[in-house]
């Protein structure tokens, strides 16, 4: 079970980073922004080969990985393939969001890593309530099909 961390501002910077908030805010992206942005939101350490994300389980949420690695699982043929890794900085787990919102693939941690998951109805809300932003963030999940 991943542990809940305080969010500190290099994570912050991590998750701006990842979703090309740059443009949106004028001082920085800070902690205090990414807890205003998404309040269900958190960061979570994962430790070495603990499970992030299990392929066809129902989810939603996106993430984003601010420090460590991960790798990202298929089981095809009785046997589970590395599909690909994930660098600090990049986002992931939006498949599920945009399509029957089951996952994929599976995520596991390579080495200690710090994750931050943002939930569907955060999303939602920003939608809702800030266009440009919600558009960005819309268009920007569509990209990684």
């Amino acid at each position: 079970m991943p542990e809940k961390v305080p969010l500190e501002d290099a994570a912050a910077k991590s998750v701006c980073a990842a979703l090309t908030l740059e443009g949106f805010f004028e001082d920085g992206f800070t902690a205090a922004d990414a807890q205003e942005l998404f309040p269900g939101g958190a960061l979570f350490h994962y430790d070495g080969g603990e499970q992030v994300l299990r392929e066809g389980e129902p989810g939603k949420d996106v993430f984003v990985l601010c420090s460590g690695r991960l790798a990202v699982t298929q089981f095809s043929a009785g046997m589970s393939r590395l599909l690909n890794q994930i660098l600090p900085g990049h986002l992931f787990g939006e498949i599920g969001l945009l399509k029957d919102g089951l996952r994929s693939a599976g995520v596991v941690a390579e080495e200690v890593s710090l994750v931050f998951r943002i939930p569907r109805l955060d999303l939602q809300r920003i939608l809702e309530a800030h266009s440009p932003l919600g558009e960005h963030l819309l268009a920007l999940s569509k990209t990684r099909k």
